[in-house]
């Protein structure tokens, strides 16, 4: 009974089997991918949240600085970077790695004179940022391992040809600028 049911509908249930393997891939993929896009909007969140602490810690320091108009309009320029929807992932990571670079300005120009160190604005702009570049770090940390899951997944033969067809591209991981990278966290002195 089995092998005539088998010989009458073999094609069909070959043909089934296919599709379920195919639709199971495609839902595998999509999961990850958006693991991926749901990282990265955590991570977006995070750098939004440090681009509005921002002129916090530049205001604490605009007495002290000369080239105060300057840094606002930075902060300006960074802030609708990150803020813009059409903007891609690459260039909000590339306004964190401005964003980071300004930050550790505003903070030497706050090292520089100890009445501002002793600021009680700008210690609290400084402790807010720091508890915000921890989110930003976890985030980060969230952000790569999700990537790296979905692009080993994109990556394996011959699960990458599924990809390839499917239109599955593998994500860039976040990298640390390399300024960030040679130097020690900004805010250890503050600790």
């Amino acid at each position: 009974m089995f092998i005539d049911f088998w010989q009458e509908y073999k094609i069909w249930i070959i043909i089934a089997i296919v599709i379920i393997i195919l639709a199971i891939l495609y839902d595998t993929f999509l999961v990850k991918r958006n693991a991926v896009k749901n990282a990265f909007a955590t991570m977006d969140v995070m750098l939004k949240k440090r681009f509005d602490l921002m002129p916090n810690l530049a205001q604490s320091v605009k007495m002290y600085m000369s080239h105060e108009k300057e840094v606002f309009e930075k902060i300006t320029e960074l802030r609708s970077k990150v803020f813009d929807d059409k903007a891609s992932n690459n260039d909000k990571l590339q306004a964190n790695e401005e964003a980071t670079a300004l930050i550790r300005q505003l903070n030497a120009t706050a090292e520089n004179y100890p009445d501002l160190k002793a600021d009680e604005s700008l210690l609290q702009a400084q402790s807010a940022l720091k508890e915000c570049e921890n989110d930003i770090n976890a985030a980060r940390r969230l952000y790569d391992t999700t990537v790296t899951s979905y692009n080993n997944t994109t990556g394996f033969f011959p699960l990458n040809l599924f990809a390839l067809l499917m239109g599955f591209r593998k994500y860039k991981l976040f990298e640390a600028a390399t300024n960030e990278r040679e130097s020690q966290n900004w805010f250890a002195s503050k600790e």
